[in-house]
C-alpha cells in the first residue's frame, strides 16, 4: 500500500493542483474562458498520451493526432442518436447506425478502438528509433488522413461529422485527466516503465542488461494510443464536429511544442507545457485599430523631385448621362484626362469621349497597390495626333514623356 501510495503521490498532486485552478477559473471566469479551461483539459489529456510514449522512450512520434481523430470519429457516432446517423451517414454498416451509447462509454471504446489498431502498426515500429521512427510515424499520420478524407460512408469526408452532442463538460474532461494521469503515473514508475527510460538514456547498455527495447516500445505505443484516444473523443464531443484537417500537421506540431516546452521526460512537465500553451492559444489578440496603407508600408518614391500621391479631381461630374453616354463611358482611366488604364475617378466629358483614345506603349514592369509606395518606370502616351508633354500623377502609375 505504502508503495502504490508512492508511486501515484506525484500523479495525484499534479491532478489536485489542476482541478483546483480549473474550478476556480471556470467559476469566475466568463464563457468564452471557461471554454479555454476545457480546452486546455483535453489538451491535457492528449499531451499526456504523447508522454506516455515518447516521454519514456525518447523516440519522437508525429502520427499521434491519427489516433486523436480515431478517437473523435468513433466517439462521435457512438454517441450520436440512431435518427441522426440515419441522416448524416446514411451508408454506414447497420451495426453502427443502430449503437447509441452514453458519453462515458464512448471515449472508453474510443480509446480502445485505437489502441487496437495501433497493436499492428506497434510491431514494426518499435524495432526503430530515431529519425526513422520519426518519419514512420508521419507516414502513419497521412495514411489515416486519407483513409477518413476518403471513407465518406462512415466519416463524410471532408464535409465533416457534424451534428455530435457536445457532451464534454469540465466534470467529464476532468475525470479523464484524472484517469491518464493515473495511467501515466502507474506506467512510468512500473517496471517496464523504468526498463523502457533505461533504454532512452543508453539503448546498449539496457539490451547489455537485458531489457527488451521493442517489446517495451510496443506497450507504450499501444497505451499512448488508448490515452491519446480518449483525449480526441473528448474533443469531438466539445467541437461537435470532426473533420480529417483538424487533426493533421498543424496540430502535430503544437502537441509536440507542449510537451517539449515543459518538459519531455516529465509527467509534471508535460502537464505544464499543455496548460501554458494552452492559455497563449485562448487570449484573444489585442485588436488594432485600422490604419492607412500608407502607415503599415512608410514607403514612398520619387520621380525627380515628385511624390507619388493622390491627384486632385480635376474634372466636374457632367450633368447628364444617359443610357448612351454610359455605353460610351470607360470602365477605367490611366488618369481622369484621357480615360483609359487605372481607376475611375472622374467621369469624362462628351468632348473627351470623342477625342482620339491614348495608346498605352510601354507598361511598368511593377503594379503597386494603391496608396503605397511603388518603383515609378518611365512610359509614353501617344494619340493619333500629338505626344503629351506634362508628367500626370494617378493612382497607380507616374506618366511622363516628351513632347515629340
Amino acid at each position: 500500500m505504502k508503495r502504490l501510495i508512492e508511486r501515484l503521490g506525484v500523479p495525484l498532486s499534479i491532478f489536485v493542483l489542476v482541478a483546483v485552478v480549473a474550478g476556480l477559473v471556470h467559476a469566475v471566469s466568463q464563457a468564452s474562458l471557461q471554454r479555454t479551461v476545457i480546452v486546455v483539459l483535453i489538451n491535457i489529456v492528449l499531451v499526456v498520451g504523447l508522454y506516455v510514449f515518447t516521454g519514456n522512450s525518447g523516440v519522437y512520434s508525429f502520427g499521434h493526432p491519427a489516433f486523436a481523430m480515431l478517437g473523435a470519429y468513433v466517439g462521435g457516432l457512438l454517441v450520436m442518436s440512431t435518427e441522426l446517423k440515419e441522416v448524416q451517414v446514411p451508408d454506414a454498416p447497420d451495426f453502427l447506425r443502430a449503437i447509441e451509447v452514453s458519453p462515458v462509454l464512448a471515449v472508453l471504446i474510443a480509446g480502445l478502438v485505437a489502441a487496437l489498431v495501433a497493436i499492428p502498426i506497434a510491431i514494426p515500429l518499435s524495432r526503430i528509433g530515431g529519425l526513422s521512427a520519426g518519419l514512420a510515424t508521419v507516414a502513419m499520420l497521412l495514411s489515416m488522413n486519407v483513409i477518413a478524407s476518403e471513407w465518406t460512408d462512415v466519416t463524410r469526408g471532408r464535409r465533416a461529422l457534424s451534428s455530435i452532442p457536445t457532451e464534454t463538460t469540465l466534470a467529464s474532461a476532468l475525470f479523464w485527466v484524472f484517469i491518464v494521469l493515473l495511467l501515466a503515473g502507474l506506467h512510468q514508475t512500473s517496471s517496464s516503465g523504468r526498463q523502457l527510460r533505461a533504454s532512452r538514456d543508453d539503448e546498449i547498455a539496457a539490451a547489455a542488461s537485458g531489457v527488451r527495447t521493442p517489446l517495451l516500445r510496443g506497450r507504450a505505443f499501444v497505451l499512448s494510443a488508448f490515452v491519446t484516444g480518449v483525449g480526441g473523443a473528448l474533443f469531438g464531443m466539445f467541437l461537435g464536429s470532426v473533420s480529417p484537417s483538424v487533426f493533421y500537421l498543424d496540430y502535430t506540431f503544437i502537441v509536440i511544442a507542449m510537451l517539449v516546452v515543459g518538459g519531455a521526460h516529465s509527467l509534471t512537465g508535460a502537464v505544464l507545457g499543455a496548460a501554458v500553451i494552452g492559455i497563449l492559444q485562448g487570449v484573444p489578440a489585442p485588436r488594432r485599430g485600422r490604419q492607412p496603407v500608407g502607415a503599415r508600408h512608410p514607403v514612398s518614391s520619387r520621380v525627380g523631385e515628385h511624390r507619388t500621391r493622390r491627384p486632385p479631381d480635376r474634372h466636374p461630374r457632367p450633368a447628364a448621362s444617359g443610357p448612351e453616354w454610359r455605353s460610351r463611358a470607360p470602365m477605367v482611366a490611366l488618369a481622369p484626362e484621357f480615360g483609359i488604364g487605372g481607376k475611375v475617378r472622374d467621369h469624362p466629358t462628351k468632348d473627351q469621349l470623342l477625342e482620339p483614345r491614348p495608346k498605352l506603349l510601354h507598361r511598368p514592369p511593377h503594379r503597386a497597390r494603391q496608396g503605397e509606395g511603388m518603383a515609378v518606370t518611365k512610359i509614353e502616351i501617344a494619340t493619333s495626333n500629338e505626344r503629351l508633354s506634362s508628367p500626370v500623377a494617378m493612382d497607380d502609375y507616374v506618366v511622363a514623356s516628351q513632347e515629340g
